[in-house]
């Protein structure tokens, strides 16, 4: 909870420096470029793959507009609110949801 905490912080100070949809395509380009080994090494099937890529869509597409709002709210607020509020409330929909 502390590093989650903590990237929120981080994130405030770096939308002084680029934009909302910027820092967005460079947390998923970085991340997309440290998974292309782990999938080359697990070797899934790949119809498994095709069998769920519209949960796949689903999935990126919620996190995508997630870390959009994420980075937009915190060029806009204070990353304190944010932090607390997020960090606290998650939890309480996931176990809501489940």
């Amino acid at each position: 909870m502390v590093i989650w905490g903590g990237s929120w912080t981080s994130a405030k100070i770096l939308t002084r420096y680029l934009d909302p949809y910027s820092l967005t395509f460079l947390r998923f380009f970085v991340s997309v470029i440290f998974f292309i080994p782990i999938i080359y090494m697990r070797k899934s099937p790949k119809k498994r793959v095709i069998k769920n890529f519209k949960f796949l869509l689903l999935g990126s597409l919620s996190m995508g507009l997630y870390f959009l709002f994420f980075f937009k709210g915190l060029e806009k607020g204070h990353a304190n609110i944010g932090g607390v509020f997020v960090t606290s409330l998650v939890p309480i929909y996931t176990l809501v949801i489940n």
